[in-house]
């Protein structure tokens, strides 16, 4: 991923981004299960994903986890 990412210069990783896609999934995955089972009445979750950025000529399909 690091080859990928120093190609582009919008594309930023360190050693926390796997960490931080995994705990942003799982909450909202928690979230849902959570108003699935009528514990909350509705949740409500902002998540950007990681390398979602696009060049000015080319979109980017960059997922880190598949």
């Amino acid at each position: 991923m690091r080859k990928i990412a120093n190609k582009y210069d919008s594309i930023y990783f360190n050693k926390g981004s796997s960490e931080g896609a995994y705990l942003a999934a799982g909450f909202v995955i928690e979230a849902t299960k959570r108003v699935a089972k009528g514990d909350l009445d509705s949740t409500f979750a902002i998540v950007r994903l990681l390398g979602h950025h696009a060049e000015e000529s080319e979109p980017i399909r960059l997922l880190p986890i598949q």
